[in-house]
């Protein structure tokens, strides 16, 4: 869905598409080259009595009948359909590197507090009962409560992480409003894994 996204919204590839489309309409335009230059007007002549009429002046085309104008669109045809290839792959690569950055910093985010925090907030509260009860002496108490603080800090440090990540993939599928699409197109279809969107960044 990430790498459909880009490819259908990122401007580089729009840009290329569009530019494709133009040289369609100039090869039908190169038809005509042997036409191009002529002109419409009128013509009065007096013998006598006045006639009037339309004229229409147009190159004699001896040597070219678009051939070169033709050749010359579809050359630039085939170098913007290498140049569209290549940008597409550009863009693949950058999405899914970008979502397997944000997925990665979505599990460990998930690991340190579903797992890690617990078990420091558990650790600290085995300590604090048995410092109370005489079993264990304040450093045991002071080192549980630090290895619970640099557990918080860590988890801030990879919310953060997971924010910028969200926020790199986002640019990477085109944008805030294209993510926006993804999450309600992600919620409405049948899973196993959670399809919202997190506060912290895009949904997976």
């Amino acid at each position: 869905m990430w790498v459909d996204a880009a490819l259908a919204n990122r401007p580089e590839i729009r840009s290329k598409a569009w530019e494709l489309k133009a040289l369609g309409d100039d090869l039908s335009v190169a038809g005509l080259a042997p036409f191009q230059g002529g002109d419409f007007g009128t013509h009065a002549e007096h013998d006598g009595d006045w006639r009037i009429g339309p004229t229409w002046t147009t190159p004699i085309p001896i040597f070219d009948w678009g051939q070169a104008g033709k050749a010359k669109v579809r050359a630039l045809q085939v170098f913007t359909r290498n140049e569209l290839a290549q940008q597409q792959l550009l863009v693949i690569q950058e999405v899914r590197l970008a979502y397997a950055s944000y997925a990665h910093s979505r599990r460990t985010l998930g690991d340190s507090e579903e797992k890690l925090l617990p078990l420091q907030r558990q650790q600290l509260d085995q300590a604090q009962r048995a410092y109370q009860a005489g079993e264990a002496d304040l450093a045991t108490l002071l080192l549980a409560e630090t290895e619970l603080e640099l557990t918080l800090s860590k988890i801030l440090e990879l919310q953060e992480k997971v924010t910028v990540a969200g926020v790199k993939l986002q640019r990477a599928a085109g944008g805030a409003g294209v993510a926006d699409r993804i999450a309600a197109t992600a919620a409405t279809r049948p899973t196993t894994a959670p399809t919202s969107r997190p506060t912290t960044g895009p949904a997976q």
